[in-house]
């Protein structure tokens, strides 16, 4: 049992480099998410409302910055890492306290009036429904921040 776990923890820990899905594409003129792979472990406010991988964006009325340093502050809140903070885009990493597998959240507050957000596992098919319940509790965190 002990080598199986062992095995299990190198494979993991080998496999959660995969970020090729992580950033920033311009699309028909307009600053989008890459897609997410068609797995139920990732959620985005770019993919198309009729996709099972679709979340709604946030619908904002104060300033792009404002947003961005909010988001900022809920992910820290959350627990999360800021791995790039750039001009209107947030990525950050949170880690399971278990395996420690790594899932990516996005933000870009760089729309007018919606903030972008996407929520993916590095690797596996299915995250029992983490990612979603990140981007509602990041949701709801932006909603109930002043």
């Amino acid at each position: 049992m002990k080598k199986i776990l062992i095995s299990l923890l190198l494979v993991v820990s080998c496999s959660s480099k995969d970020i090729k899905n992580i950033g920033l594409i311009e699309k028909g003129g307009a600053t989008k998410f890459k897609l997410c792979p068609k797995k139920p472990n990732c959620y985005s406010s770019a993919e198309a409302i009729d996709s099972d991988n679709y979340f709604f964006p946030i619908t904002i009325k104060e300033p792009k910055l404002v947003a961005f340093e909010k988001s900022l502050k809920i992910i820290a809140k959350m627990g999360g890492k800021v791995i790039t903070q750039k001009k209107y885009y947030i990525h950050a990493t949170f880690t399971s306290s278990i395996f420690r597998f790594i899932d990516d959240l996005e933000v870009y507050t760089g729309d007018q009036d919606i903030v972008q957000i996407k929520s993916s596992s590095r690797m596996g098919h299915s995250d029992l429904g983490v990612n979603k319940k990140r981007l509602s509790d990041f949701t709801f965190r932006y909603h109930q921040s002043r």
